[in-house]
């Protein structure tokens, strides 16, 4: 046993692993286990490195090697996690429920509610989602991805006060979370608050300006507010961001066809059979739409 070598692979893979280099650090953390058999801490963070190379099944190997020897919420947590990634989510919830009763530490225990939230929405069970991240909330109220990620759920929910609350905090705690304004701004919009919305579709279209579903969704509210020429400007560069944006196309369409020219007729059809090409089922929508009319 050399736990000097062991400590170098360890500290080595540690460092791969904080960089996302899954396999890396998988072979560093498989060094310090030659040099010091009974090191569980890099069977563990192995586990880890598979996992997050999606080898699920070899790092569930390891997890369960560590469990033998220690009781680590992070073993139990992360074998769940990868069951959960395998399709077996009930006893993935069961594990991640045993981590939490083993957390000897809040830290730890808000990672662990976290990410039984994570499996909770994952399966539609989003009311018990939310509710799991009440609980972690209630035990660290200043973490802007715990209110970012409840947010979300609640625009999912169509909760959309409760969503332009807690986004609202997430960007208060850490302006890092300027992106996450595009939930708010939806849900601002659902609730009829047209001027706020684009505010922030704005700063998010500022925060990341070559995302093309920025510029389709500020579009899409600017026609809403009767600014057709506005929406078209971001409609174009929606599309030239994303040349399969049938959303895009469709929406341009109908502006297009506001104008009754001829050339703009056709740009209206012509944008109208792109999006349906792209995403037939826009056109069984609309067909069915104006059937009922």
């Amino acid at each position: 046993m050399d736990d000097k070598e062991a400590s170098l692979h360890f500290q080595q893979g540690f460092m791969y692993l904080q960089n996302q280099c899954a396999n890396e650090a998988a072979l560093c953390f498989t060094q310090a286990l030659a040099a010091s058999p009974g090191l569980w801490q890099a069977q563990l963070n192995r586990g880890n490195a598979l996992m997050m190379a999606g080898r699920y099944d070899v790092a569930i190997r390891d997890f369960e090697a560590v469990l033998a020897v220690e009781k680590s919420a992070l073993a139990l947590m992360n074998k769940g996690l990868c069951q959960h990634q395998l399709g077996r989510s009930e006893e993935a919830l069961k594990l991640i429920d045993s981590a939490a009763a083993a957390a000897d530490n809040n830290s730890l225990l808000v990672i662990i509610i976290s990410a039984k939230a994570e499996v909770l929405s994952d399966l539609g069970q989003l009311a018990l989602a939310l509710s799991a991240y009440d609980q972690a909330i209630a035990i660290k109220n200043d973490s802007p991805t715990l209110y970012s990620f409840r947010g979300q759920l609640n625009y999912r929910l169509e909760q959309f006060q409760e969503a332009v609350d807690d986004i609202t905090k997430a960007v208060e705690l850490s302006p890092a979370f300027e992106p996450d304004l595009y939930y708010r701004a939806h849900s601002l919009w659902k609730l009829k608050r047209l001027k706020e919305a684009l505010e922030d579709f704005n700063i998010v279209i500022e925060s990341e300006p070559d995302e093309w579903t920025n510029y389709l969704s500020r579009g899409r509210l600017l026609d809403e507010m009767g600014l057709p020429d506005a929406a078209m400007t971001d409609l174009n560069k929606s599309i030239r961001l994303n040349p399969e944006c049938a959303q895009a196309y469709f929406h341009r369409a109908f502006l297009h066809a506001l104008k009754e020219d001829d050339r703009s007729r056709e740009k209206s059809a012509n944008d109208f059979e792109k999006a349906f090409t792209i995403d037939p089922s826009i056109r069984t929508w609309y067909q069915t739409h104006q059937s009922q009319q």
